[in-house]
C-alpha cells in the first residue's frame, strides 16, 4: 500500500501505453507485447544527504529519466522526445516526481527505518526502490528496502 503510486498517474501511463507509444512514436496500431517499466529509487545517507532516481524502460531499454536537481526529462532514446510532448505537455508529472522523491519517499523511507528494532541498522545509507510494470495485462509493483522485498 505504501508503495503504489498514484492511481491517476498509473491510469495515465496504461493510456499512454495503448495509445501514445504505438501511435506517435513508434507508428505502429497496437502496443501488443509492449513493456513499459518504471524504477523509482530514494536514497537516505547516514549524514542526511538525500537522493532520488527515477527511470522508465522501454522493452528492457533505457527510456527517460527524470533529473531531480532540474526537474526535467532526460531523454535515453531519441523517439522518446515525442512520447514526453505528449505525455507531460506542461512537465506536471516530472514535478510530482521531483515532489515524491524529495519529500514522499524519503519521508517512507525514514518510516521504516524508524521502525527497526537495532539503532545499528538506522545508521549508514539506506534506499528505498520500487519497479512497477505497467504493461497490457499486467500491472504490478515491487517494493525494496535497502535490496530486500
Amino acid at each position: 500500500y505504501l508503495l503504489t503510486p498514484p492511481v491517476a498517474e498509473e491510469m495515465t501511463v496504461r493510456y499512454i501505453i495503448f495509445l501514445v507509444i504505438p501511435l506517435v512514436v513508434f507508428r505502429v496500431t497496437s502496443a501488443v507485447g509492449r513493456t513499459l517499466n518504471r524504477t523509482v529509487r530514494c536514497e537516505l545517507d547516514g549524514d542526511g544527504a538525500t537522493r532520488g532516481f527515477l527511470q522508465y524502460h522501454l522493452d528492457g531499454e533505457d527510456f527517460f529519466s527524470l533529473d531531480v536537481e532540474t526537474g526535467n526529462w532526460t531523454i535515453a532514446y531519441t523517439k522518446a522526445e515525442n512520447f514526453i510532448t505528449e505525455w507531460d505537455p506542461e512537465g506536471d508529472l516530472a514535478k510530482h516526481w521531483k515532489n515524491h522523491l524529495n519529500n514522499t519517499c524519503i519521508k517512507r523511507l525514514k518510516q521504516f527505518l524508524h521502525y527497526r528494532t537495532d539503532t545499528e541498522e538506522r545508521n549508514g545509507t539506506h534506499a528505498l526502490q520500487y519497479f512497477a510494470a505497467i504493461t497490457p495485462g499486467i500491472n504490478y509493483t515491487i517494493g525494496e528496502l535497502d535490496g530486500e522485498q
